[in-house]
């Protein structure tokens, strides 16, 4: 599922930081089920220490940049 998360990541980035939510379909394939603004997200079956420290992270090289 990371793999295939990376790889859409790379065609879409609607934001500097966003939740991709990732599903399996009963035939076993990975498909998009959402993707959105990171507040928004409801945060389940993930870990939650390292999504956040990602998350920071990533606001701290934005805040630099600009």
């Amino acid at each position: 599922a990371w793999q295939y998360a990376v790889s859409c990541a790379k065609l879409f980035k609607p934001a500097p930081v966003w939740i991709l939510d990732i599903c399996e379909t009963e035939n076993s394939e990975l498909r998009v089920l959402e993707c959105g603004c990171a507040s928004f997200a409801d945060f389940y079956a993930f870990d939650i220490e390292k999504a956040f420290t990602a998350i920071i992270t990533c606001a701290t090289r934005v805040q630099i940049s600009h």
